[in-house]
């Protein structure tokens, strides 16, 4: 159980930003701006933690299958750590020679669902999830990382099948997953209820804590009380201050909030993903910052290479560069309804929305109210905006 709580953590905290509503998934896609290359072999390339110092070694080395899904988490986790891409192709090159085996053990698909999910192949994803599941129904990590993924595709009745899954077995995390994946007039308000009930003192509540501030914040932002959200994302922030989709979202909020000087400071640093960069973009512009054109070009140069590594998109970054920086509606809303596509997190339906009230889309402004009519979302904000635009 401790190793599920742990595939738990990364597959819902990370992957997917205010909770399980996890929504996200999505995953950190950092890449290096220029590539540098050595004039002889005695220059350092990189320096490793020393946890795993010691393995490259042996990295090309056949070892069990247990052993390699361990290593492979423990590089997933130091990418998302450091938003350093490089380890998680470490991680994809120590589990690619195993997959054309058909007797794979769970752990090591569920590393290498983790890893596609982070890609957005969620299809495959859900596949290797599946294969994980039949020979292991119970477990927890691989039953809550299939959830999020239900929620990401707005299949909110197979991911309260997996939480309620869960819930048998641990209720505590099934409990903060279930919540994400209510739905109905009403659903904020039960799942608010569901998350007050817990019991944060009980053993192993500290383990799920930044994940369920994460879903409270996640409600308030639906709700439209973007001020409780703050409230939220800033605790989440202090339970862990690095965590980057913490970092957006709070961001995202203050910008709302008017507060672009407080949004740039929280998106500064170094090895940044493409959401932080927009972040930082849109903050920087707001208030005239020169460091905004810096930025830009960063981002431009991220997503040049991660099409030539084939590391995955970035719909929803690029469409909110288009709407809220570019002031260009009809990209915006090619890119949001892409993306849409793909994935159907808060962010993702509120990009839709505004793209298509930008567009004066009515086309679109109907297929984000009827989305929203036949799944059972609850987006109070997102509804009175179509209710604004005659949707």
């Amino acid at each position: 159980m401790r190793d599920s709580a742990r595939v738990l953590r990364r597959a819902t905290v990370a992957a997917n930003a205010a909770a399980v509503a996890v929504f996200f998934s999505a995953g950190v896609h950092a890449e290096e701006g220029s590539r540098y290359r050595p004039t002889d072999g005695s220059k350092t390339l990189l320096l490793l933690p020393a946890a795993l110092e010691s393995k490259t070694a042996t990295f090309f080395e056949e070892g069990s299958a247990d052993s390699v899904a361990r290593r492979a988490e423990e590089y997933t986790d130091l990418a998302r750590r450091s938003s350093d891409a490089r380890y998680f192709g470490r991680a994809q090159a120590l589990i690619t020679p195993w997959l054309n085996r058909p007797d794979l053990p769970p752990r090591l698909l569920v590393a290498a669902a983790d890893l596609a999910q982070q890609r957005h192949e969620f299809i495959h994803s859900r596949q290797l999830l599946d294969r994980a599941l039949a020979a292991e129904p119970r477990n927890a990590g691989a039953r809550l990382m299939r959830a999020n993924l239900g929620l990401l595709a707005g299949d909110f009745a197979a991911a309260r099948a997996d939480c309620l899954a869960v819930i048998q077995a641990d209720a505590l995390p099934g409990t903060i997953c279930l919540a994400s994946a209510l739905t109905g007039p009403g659903s904020l308000e039960r799942a608010h209820g569901l998350l007050a009930a817990l019991d944060c003192s009980a053993p192993g509540a500290a383990a799920y804590s930044h994940w369920r501030v994460l879903t409270q914040a996640d409600l308030a932002l639906r709700a439209g009380d973007t001020d409780a959200a703050v409230q939220f994302l800033e605790r989440a922030r202090t339970l862990d201050p690095a965590h980057e989709e913490t970092r957006v979202r709070l961001a995202a909020a203050l910008l709302e909030r008017g507060e672009s000087a407080r949004a740039l400071a929280l998106v500064d640093g170094p090895n940044v993903s493409a959401a932080l960069l927009v972040a930082r973009i849109r903050a920087a512009s707001l208030i005239g910052d020169a460091v905004a054109t810096a930025a830009r070009r960063e981002f431009d140069a991220l997503l040049t290479i991660g099409l030539r590594r084939g590391t995955g998109t970035h719909f929803r970054e690029e469409g909110e560069l288009a709407l809220y920086v570019d002031g260009n509606s009809v990209r915006a809303l090619e890119l949001a309804r892409r993306n849409f596509a793909a994935q159907k997190d808060t962010p993702d339906l509120r990009l839709l929305v505004e793209a298509a009230i930008a567009a004066h889309d009515q086309a679109a402004l109907a297929f984000a109210r009827e989305w929203l009519a036949s799944s059972g979302f609850e987006d109070r904000v997102a509804l009175e905006r179509l209710r604004e635009a005659g949707a």
